[in-house]
């Protein structure tokens, strides 16, 4: 019955919540946009990306054909998007309004598969995945609810490990690489399982603050493939038929399950790790690792990881640190294994960290503050000795980039966007551009380095063909080809004297390798047990430093290059359980992208103002969020696919009133600032009670207009998360007189207008903290009206917080201020804060101040299973005072309270959004009296 009742409350409630769009953002209004429509695709991208934008429909069509084979489903045609001036390598499939959106600029992390290719085999099997949902009893709910109801179904019942597992075994099977072939993408799970435990079902799925959980990615692969081994590609064809036609039941995707394997979900994970444990320890047995010496000393407490280490002199390095408990920020070791933090970097996608002297230089995201799809990664370098940061470039794509050996040059990979590649070369104190190399076959370029002398950059080359070493002259802006072309994932790539060091996958374990470059020969340089990564070669080059995987976290590790492990190529072993092998012989075959026919697609402008509209969902209801009321009556709801108009428009009949009427309103987001239109027209009823108490029904007519000119500025900057908001609004409000209404009744025309700021400055947060241990916040609003025969309330609000850290990591302390002052009048407006804890009423207030103390911190970290029930992650807790002082008709009135706040993290049912719970304890020192009140939320936005 719960699960029913989170079912109805997914499709219907949603419908009506500005939380049910999902939006990712606007892109800057100036791109004029195009628009190709293939048999299967319509993909609309900005005019500049035209030629990789032919290419991608080339590839989508190829893909159509092998994507849908496994789960024997032909979607309809859908819309891509493109957007292509953000840094943020990433794509997503959304449903209501249905579309695929594509932001196109590769990462420097990416494996031997090209972006657009990679993009198109994995997101393409996310459309196959919902358009299964239509068959069945949820075909209906679809003519019902249109294409709300099968995102709701598929994001009700299917566990997000599928949806991602599928699509990654997809892309391995369907391709020469996918993360499927790379040791590194089990190689948490691999770790978690030899050296730890399986977890329980519900921890691996909802994650833990406890201990670190592989994420939905890596633990949805191995489940997906290793139940396609055992029982044939046909479990998830029949198991998401089975959800489509029953989506009412208790647990359907279990059920489904059950049917092709005999297990239910919770035992086959059980089952399917457990094989995994033993394939893998198999594998251990069979391989001699070398040692090393860790060079972080500190203990570990809670999951770490000290990442891209860099000798800074021949008794200090430097790090990325990162964890459960911390911020990134880079640190200072010593060989006597103390540590310093030295900074803590903005907003970082790392693949790479360079430092020399005195120096460091690394990639970091900066933001637009008006269009969320546009972003860049420019250059920042930070001065140990000084201490000083510096912007190097402003509103550029520039990624991985490397010092000279100097210090005196910076090399970079710049990315355009019109995915057109280049060497830029820049100087390390000043940021000014010396020159700029691009491939004459424009293949994409991954993390340079430069050799000692600086007059040579080696970089990796991605191509159709797999990943290659190359050696850069920047005097001749020649490429010469060191390392050919290989399936096989490189990636790290340093140089020093004849040989490169690498991170290469050769024996089925992330390692280190070296490659004589005069003669060609490749070596295994370390056998680690779980992975190393990130090469680094002291100045004398005796001695290499790299990162060393193990179950909680990254640690650097150092190695005589006199005790390395040596073994030729040919000598090689790979021991790797290898499930990629059976999921490729179960499909048609790989996708070669390269040798497609190429057509030349006509294309023609797409532009903006006729497509506004865009009905995706509806329903034969009308519901309220607020109060959660279900009424008979019609709701539309449209979403144009660039997401910069919404409308919304219902019919709503109230049954208590018995009278009905229509609201609609627009957001149009294409502008700078976002305009809002809201109107409503509908009857009105209420009734009285006579001095002989005789009921009387009265009705009267309503009408509203509402205009909203409102802006979100993101100013983040650094390590705070900075923002400024601004909003006006202005009503119009008219009461008609009622019929047969008592004599108090207020009819008028009332025009209103609201002025609405405020914006915060908040430290970045990690897993665990209960809120930023620094930043502030503030809010302020004022409200007027103006009416004929009715005198109106002013009213100005204000508010500012201050966050503080607690004595105690991931605690937080919480300082609140509040002021309130409303004129005198008959009618007034709702205030828009509270007034203290324990305490309810109109705040009708002259003047009323308030001033709160919260005190929050964690009291256990759990994970506790209650059968397939409950799932209690964390118990927290919040200490609380609210003091208010209230001034009314020369009155004064002194409001507090006290008491603990005692909520948990807790997931119901295998309910994917997680539920905040618990209790309030309060006392109220001038009524003498305690109160307990019940606290619940469902955090929607956690999914």
């Amino acid at each position: 019955m719960i699960k029913k009742i989170f079912f109805l409350l997914f499709i219907s409630i949603p419908l009506y919540s500005s939380a049910q769009y999902f939006i990712s953002g606007q892109d800057p209004s100036k791109i004029k946009w195009d628009q190709i429509n293939s048999e299967n695709f319509q993909i609309i991208y900005p005019q500049e990306f035209r030629t990789e934008a032919q290419r991608l429909a080339n590839s989508l069509e190829a893909v159509y054909i092998y994507d849908t084979y496994t789960l024997n489903f032909k979607p309809r045609k859908i819309s891509v998007i493109l957007h292509n001036f953000s840094s943020v390598s990433n794509a997503f499939v959304a449903w209501a309004p249905k579309r695929a959106e594509f932001y196109t600029i590769p990462a420097q992390d990416i494996y031997p598969q090209d972006w657009l290719d990679q993009l198109a085999l994995h997101e393409f099997r996310h459309v196959v995945q919902v358009s299964k949902m239509y068959q069945g009893f949820t075909k209906i709910l679809y003519f019902l609810f249109r294409e709300q109801a099968m995102a709701g179904v598929l994001g009700l019942y299917v566990p997000f490990w599928f949806l991602e597992g599928d699509a990654v075994s997809t892309e391995t099977a369907l391709s020469h690489s996918g993360r499927g072939r790379l040791p590194e993408f089990e190689m948490q799970l691999r770790t978690q399982v030899l050296q730890r435990k399986i977890y329980s079902y519900e921890k691996a799925v909802f994650g833990s603050y406890k201990d670190f959980v592989p994420d939905r990615y890596v633990l949805g692969y191995p489940l997906v493939a290793n139940a396609r081994k055992r029982y044939g590609p046909q479990i998830w064809d029949k198991t998401l038929d089975h959800i489509a036609r029953h989506p009412i039941g208790l647990f359907p995707f279990s059920h489904g399950i059950r049917k092709s394997s005999g297990l239910s979900k919770w035992k086959y994970y059980k089952s399917c790790l457990h094989e995994l444990d033993s394939l893998w320890a198999e594998e251990g047995s069979k391989i001699t690792y070398t040692s090393f010496e860790q060079l972080n000393l500190r203990p570990k407490k809670v999951y770490t990881n000290y990442r891209y280490p860099q000798f800074m002199n021949d008794s200090q390095m430097i790090a990325l640190k990162t964890g459960l408990a911390d911020i990134t920020e880079y640190v200072l070791l010593h060989k006597d294994g103390t540590e310093k933090r030295i900074f803590r970097p903005g907003f970082v996608d790392p693949v790479w960290l360079s430092a020399r002297g005195n120096k460091i230089v690394w990639s970091e995201f900066g933001y637009d503050k008006r269009w969320d799809n546009r972003t860049w990664y420019d250059i920042i370098s930070y001065d140990v000795t000084t201490e000083k940061r510096m912007r190097l470039t402003r509103k550029r794509f520039l990624f991985a980039p490397r010092l000279s050996d100097d210090a005196s040059k910076i090399a970079a990979v710049e990315v355009s966007p019109e995915n057109k590649y280049s060497l830029v070369i820049i100087d390390a104190n000043t940021g000014k551009e010396l020159k700029k190399i691009s491939h004459p076959k424009n293949e994409f370029l991954l993390t340079p380095t430069w050799s000692e002398d600086g007059k040579e950059l080696i970089v990796i080359l991605l191509n159709g063909k797999g990943k290659g070493i190359a050696s850069v002259n920047p005097e001749t802006d020649s490429f010469k080809l060191i390392l050919p072309y290989s399936y096989k994932d490189i990636t790290q790539a340093v140089k020093k004297g004849d040989h490169i060091y690498y991170h290469g996958i050769y024996s089925g374990i992330d390692n280190i390798y070296s490659l004589e470059i005069s003669s060609g020969r490749i070596s295994q340089i370390t056998s680690s047990r779980f992975g190393a990564f990130d090469p680094e070669l002291s100045h004398d080059g005796k001695k290499i430093l790299y990162a060393e995987y193990s179950a909680m976290g990254f640690n650097i590790a150092a190695m005589d290059l006199q005790y390395a492990l040596n073994i030729p190529m040919e000598n090689v072993e790979d021991h790797s359980i290898k499930l990629y092998n059976n999921i490729a012989a179960q499909e048609k075959g790989v996708v070669n992208f390269d040798s497609l026919p190429r057509k030349e697609y006509p294309f023609k402008r797409y532009r903006k103002f006729p497509h506004l509209l865009n009905i995706h969902s509806w329903a034969p209801l009308s519901a309220n969020v607020s109060n959660y009321n279900i009424n008979p009556g019609i709701t539309l709801l449209s979403q144009n696919k660039l997401s910069t108009s919404i409308i919304q428009a219902n019919y709503t009949y109230n049954y208590n009133e018995r009278a009905g009427g229509i609201t609609t309103s627009v957001i149009y987001q294409a502008l700078y600032p976002v305009i809002s239109l809201s109107t409503s027209n509908r009857g009105r009823a209420g009734s009285y009670t006579d001095a002989s108490g005789t009921s009387h029904r009265y009705t009267w007519h309503e009408q509203n207009y509402g205009l909203r000119i409102s802006q979100n500025l993101n100013l983040t900057r650094g390590k705070y998360v900075r923002n400024l908001n601004f909003a006006l609004q202005e009503n119009y409000q008219n009461i008609s007189p009622a019929v047969d209404a008592p004599s108090n009744f207020l009819s008028d025309r009332i025009l209103s207008g609201e002025w609405i700021a405020g914006g915060y400055r908040l430290l970045k947060v990690n897993s665990r903290d209960m809120r930023p241990r620094w930043g502030q916040s503030f809010s302020v609003n004022y409200i007027s009206a103006q009416a004929g025969n009715l005198k109106v309330k002013n009213l100005f609000t204000g508010e500012v917080d201050l966050y503080l850290p607690g004595f105690l990591k991931h605690q937080s302390l919480k300082l609140t201020g509040v002021y309130q002052q409303q004129g005198s009048g008959r009618f007034g407006f709702s205030s828009p804060v509270y007034l203290v804890r324990g305490f309810t009423g109109i705040l009708g207030y002259k003047i009323f101040t308030r001033f709160s103390i919260d005190y929050k911190l964690p009291v256990a970290y759990l994970d506790l299973r209650l059968g397939p029930v409950l799932y209690l992650q964390r118990i927290k807790a919040n200490c609380f005072y609210d003091y208010g002082y209230a001034e009314f008709a020369s009155k004064n009135f002194v409001y507090n309270s006290l008491g603990v706040e005692i909520t948990n993290d807790i997931h119901l049912f295998n309910f994917i959004a997680p539920i905040d719970i618990g209790f309030r304890y309060l006392y109220r020192p001038q009524l003498n009296s305690g109160l307990i009140q019940f606290l619940f939320n469902i955090n929607v936005n956690a999914i």
